[in-house]
């Protein structure tokens, strides 16, 4: 550890988050669960912060941030998972290996903030019609980006263990 970072002051919980919107569909949680790459979903914003949501509907993709709010406490304290969203491209849990929660994007972890790119179809006043958000009906929205091209990262690294999966896989990279 760095001299600078065991200097790190911290600061006390509680922090407050204070949800923009919710999520909103009537899609059934297994199909939620294996389609949500495909599914539309509504976002509702506060009708108070409205006027944010100027100029929003001139891009076509946006980053979602959400609180998870379904996430049993018990899971939270998880630390190692197997990543198991990388099933539904046919690998079996054996093929899994066990890696902390902060090397994936598992739900498990301390702090259950989902974050997700989706596709922005539409708005209407405070609404916004979505695609590829996989969230809950109900689901609290803390804060929503332009996804820009200036996130983009130029000379992206992946861990070993994902790169060999994505390969076993025959999945095409993007």
């Amino acid at each position: 550890m760095s001299a600078a970072a065991s200097r790190l002051t911290w600061v006390e919980p509680p922090y407050v988050l204070d949800p923009i919107g919710q999520v909103r569909h009537d899609h059934p949680a297994d199909v939620l669960k294996d389609q949500w790459h495909s599914l539309t979903t509504l976002i509702e914003i506060r009708p108070d912060l409205e006027d944010g949501l100027l100029e929003i509907d001139g891009f076509s993709h946006l980053i979602v941030l959400f609180w998870m709010h379904r996430l049993q406490e018990g899971v939270r304290t998880k630390l190692q998972v197997q990543p198991r969203g990388l099933l539904r491209m046919g690998l079996t849990r054996e093929d899994l290996p066990t890696i902390g929660v902060f090397a994936c994007d598992a739900p498990p972890r301390p702090n259950p903030i989902g974050l997700t790119v989706v596709e922005l179809l539409g708005r209407d006043g405070p609404t916004l019609e979505v695609r590829g958000l996989d969230a809950y009906s109900g689901t609290p929205v803390l804060d929503l980006k332009p996804y820009t091209n200036d996130r983009l990262v130029p000379d992206l690294k992946e861990s070993g263990w994902h790169a060999d999966l994505i390969r076993k896989t025959g999945a095409r990279r993007v």
